[in-house]
């Protein structure tokens, strides 16, 4: 989360919160907007910047 927050100059609390944390006090919000269903349900993301950031990260760690 650190690594993501400095290379995209956010606060770290705001990428936690994109993964799930509700810490609004250090971080914001980050447009993810979930709806339960019968299968799990549904998330909504209005930006995807993060995730692609981290999914990123992870490819690069496996080498």
């Amino acid at each position: 989360m650190t690594k993501i927050a400095q290379e995209l100059g956010l606060e770290k609390e705001t990428v936690r919160n994109y993964f799930g944390g509700h810490n609004y006090k250090d971080g914001r919000s980050v447009g993810v907007h979930i709806e339960p269903g019968p299968d799990g349900g549904l998330v909504m993301l209005d930006d995807t910047l993060i995730l692609d950031l981290a999914k990123r990260i992870l490819e690069e760690s496996k080498v």
